[in-house]
Formats: C-alpha cells, sequence, structure tokens
C-alpha cells in the first residue's frame, strides 16, 4: 500500500487493508510496530491532523486457528481434538486410556511430539505398550518443575506420565511438580489424600561392593565405581557412594545402611536388593 496525503481540515477513513500475511490474518492498524500505540481497525476513521504531522500505521495480525485431531489407535481419547494458533507450542495433551496397554506417547508423522515444541503436523496418533498400564501424576494445585528426567512424559504443566508393567513391582517416581506456600508431602490416589498413599523415593544410592567381597569374577573398584557414575550422572536422582571401596575389607550391609544414615539423619533409609540375594539373606551379619 502507497503513502497516502490527507487535508489537515478533515476527517479522514482509512482504505481497506491491502496487506497479507501467510498463516495469519489481519486485526487492525498500530502506531507503533508491537500493539501498544494506539489501535486503528480497518476501514476506521481517523480525527483532522495537524499541519505536516505523519501518521504511521503498522499491521497488526492474529494467526490462523489450526486444529489437532488426536487418533486414540484402538483406544478411548477425550477430547479428539483441539483448537491452537499457528505458530503455538502444542500445549497440554490429552492422555487416552486402552484395555492392558500403557499409553506411550503422540507421534506425528512417526515423529514423537512434546507439549513445548512448535506445530509440526495436525494429527496425532497414539502409541502403546501391551500388558502395561499407565501412572499418571497430576499437581493437584501444582506446577512442573524444569527437570531433564526422561523417565517420564509430560503431558502439561500439571499432568506427567511414565508406564508399570503387570505383575511387576512399579517404582513410584519422584515429584517435579512445585507448589507456591506448600511443600511435597506424598502422592495418593485420590485429591484430598484420603487414598492410598504412595511416599516419594527421593534418592537412590548406589554402593559398589569391595573386591575383597569374598566373590569370584570381581573387577577392579575402580572400574565399578566409573560405570555406576555413568548412569548416575544422567540421572539427578541417583547417588554414587564409595563408602565400602577403600577398607581393609568389604563391609557388611548393616554397616553400609548405618553410615548412610548417618549421612542422612532426616531421612528413612530403605535397603533395595537383587532378588538372587533373598535365598542368602537369613544368613546375612545382623538381618534381624
Amino acid at each position: 500500500m502507497k503513502d497516502i496525503e490527507v487535508s489537515t481540515k478533515e476527517n479522514y477513513t482509512l482504505p481497506d487493508n491491502a496487506f497479507i500475511k501467510e498463516n495469519y490474518k489481519f486485526k487492525s492498524w498500530n502506531t507503533k510496530k508491537d500493539g501498544t500505540g494506539k489501535e486503528y481497525s480497518n476501514l476506521a476513521q481517523i480525527e483532522k491532523l495537524n499541519d505536516k504531522e505523519t501518521l504511521i500505521l503498522y499491521a497488526q495480525w492474529i494467526s490462523n486457528e489450526i486444529t489437532i485431531t488426536f487418533d486414540a489407535n484402538g483406544g478411548v481419547v477425550t477430547p479428539t481434538e483441539k483448537k491452537v494458533r499457528y505458530g503455538e507450542n502444542y500445549g497440554e495433551l490429552p492422555i487416552p486410556v486402552k484395555n492392558n496397554n500403557a499409553f506411550l506417547y503422540w507421534t506425528g508423522g512417526n515423529v514423537i511430539v512434546d507439549v513445548s515444541e512448535k506445530i509440526s503436523a495436525r494429527e496425532l496418533s497414539a502409541n502403546w505398550k501391551e500388558n502395561a498400564y499407565t501412572i499418571i501424576y497430576n499437581a493437584n494445585g501444582g506446577r512442573i518443575l524444569e527437570n531433564s528426567n526422561s523417565n517420564y512424559k509430560i503431558m502439561s504443566d500439571k499432568k506427567y506420565i511414565n508406564t508399570g508393567d503387570y505383575n511387576k513391582e512399579s517404582t513410584i517416581l519422584n515429584n517435579y511438580f512445585q507448589k507456591s506456600g506448600s511443600k511435597f508431602k506424598e502422592w495418593n490416589t485420590m485429591p484430598d489424600g484420603t487414598g492410598t498413599a504412595y511416599e516419594e523415593v527421593e534418592k537412590i544410592i548406589f554402593v559398589p561392593v569391595n573386591k575383597k567381597y569374598p566373590k569370584d569374577g570381581l573387577v577392579e573398584n575402580e572400574h565399578r565405581y566409573n560405570m555406576l557414575k555413568l548412569v548416575a550422572d544422567k540421572n539427578s536422582d541417583f547417588i554414587i557412594s564409595d563408602l565400602d571401596l577403600h577398607g581393609k575389607r568389604s563391609l557388611y550391609t548393616i554397616e553400609v545402611l548405618e553410615e548412610i544414615q548417618r549421612q542422612f539423619k532426616d531421612k528413612e533409609v530403605r535397603l533395595l536388593i537383587g532378588s538372587d540375594n533373598l535365598k542368602e539373606l537369613h544368613t546375612w551379619n545382623s538381618v534381624e
């Protein structure tokens, strides 16, 4: 559109907007680029200008509305679609359900989509894991923290999920929500806390055994420690302890637990062992 000269003695009606912008529609004119100045609608009337006054108007745009559809792929999902605007992120995504299956994630064109990503596909399909179930973590008034943990899938700033296998125990994930003025207590199957409660496992401490432990085939202490460290460096919930690697003998498990409890005085310490140790558990020092 060309610049226009108008008489200072008369009001002036703006011409119809002739600009176009792909994936956007015209909203209004504004005296500032960022839309914070005086706004004029299309074909608006401008009151008499001062002599030699220059009025620059900037077109303001609003992105077109896009419909994202959800294909539950044999399951059930509500809603089946959502409206977003071009250039926005996917935002909150629904969690579908399917008998004997755990929901894993949505894909668009075989690419896993994330709530924080710009929209790249308009038709999303649910992906499932058989003989498994979905565990949904609800913020219940809180919001998600920034965290690089890959053990869960974020569905919104108020929900994340992971999965569990049927007939197997599942470890409840740690809390990655925060709530202003509140401290996390526990997980519960009911919003008001009257359901089944699950405590949060704050940290998992790995204690590699001393090479002096009477077992064939143990590699050097340093190598086993470093192998565990490679895993722990990728997960902020893991801690590697070397307390059993520097003594003249391997510590009894009870000694390890007592030392860890001393280090974490205000925490409850629990022992996790492999199922291969259960049959020998009754022979351990101070097992009672």
